[in-house]
């Protein structure tokens, strides 16, 4: 009779045992003390990965560069490159369901604007000035990305509040509320992103510019502002990125002045 052994495995702090059922890949007891090491190091080893990715990116973008201002036949100095996320949700056929909640979001809002205790004035954002020398960057950053920050619009009902309507009303004062609602609808796409916000497609935003809450048509994200900053140059490559990989590259030339 041949009898098997099971080798004891033991904590990898304390050098305590661990019971048989012990997952393979777990060497830690149960005692709080070697579970928070564990933890701490596991989150070093998981910044020290990032770390190696982010040097390795860095690398590839640096390659990116230098052949892609080949490529245009320009100096590599006069060649800008700047990351932006990049957002990778596909579209999907709107359901019946989404659209209807939608649709009764705006109804309640037209419905609230009769209501004596609700302050009715609109108030314009401030103005903004813009920070980009060459305005067509912004939209072209936006493109590469794909629309991230869109997405911010998907459980937020494309941040279009009451104050949003009188904003409509005002750019549109020969329409009647309820035709202002229409415009809404008749902007709805059939198939938005996936997971973002209602008006969001591959082409872009399918809303009308006026019909948009203001946070849409004036809000920049950091990397935007940090763009705002930096362009100069009358080439700029930009680099969609997400988890450190390079998803796309969009190449924008802005005739000096």
């Amino acid at each position: 009779m041949s009898l098997n052994f099971v080798a004891v495995k033991k904590c990898q702090f304390c050098n305590t045992d661990l019971p048989v059922s012990t997952p393979a890949s777990f060497h830690v007891c149960a005692s709080l003390v070697c579970r928070q090491k564990w933890v701490c190091l596991e989150r070093e080893k998981k910044d020290e990965q990032r770390e190696e990715r982010e040097l390795l990116l860095v690398q590839q973008l640096e390659q990116l560069r230098l052949s892609t201002a080949k490529e245009l036949s320009c100096d590599e100095g006069d060649l800008q490159l700047f990351r932006v996320p990049y957002q990778r949700n596909t579209q999907e056929i709107l359901s019946d369901d989404r659209k209807a909640m939608f649709i009764s979001h705006l109804q309640g809002l037209l419905d609230s604007l009769d209501k004596p205790n609700l302050d009715r004035k609109y108030r314009p954002p401030h103005s903004k000035v813009d920070p980009f020398p060459a305005p067509d960057l912004a939209p072209l950053a936006c493109s590469a990305c794909r629309g991230r920050c869109c997405g911010q619009g998907f459980k937020t009902a494309a941040f279009i509040e009451r104050e949003t309507l009188l904003q409509s009303f005002e750019h549109f004062p020969e329409l009647s509320p309820e035709e202002v609602k229409a415009l809404y609808i008749d902007c709805i796409p059939k198939e938005p992103v996936k997971n973002s916000c209602i008006y969001h497609t591959d082409s872009g935003c399918a809303l009308l510019p006026k019909l948009r809450a203001k946070i849409c048509n004036d809000f920049y994200c950091k990397d935007l502002r940090e763009l705002g900053s930096q362009a100069g140059s009358e080439n700029t490559l930009f680099v969609a990125i997400d988890e450190q990989v390079i998803e796309s590259t969009l190449i924008a030339s802005v005739p000096s002045t």
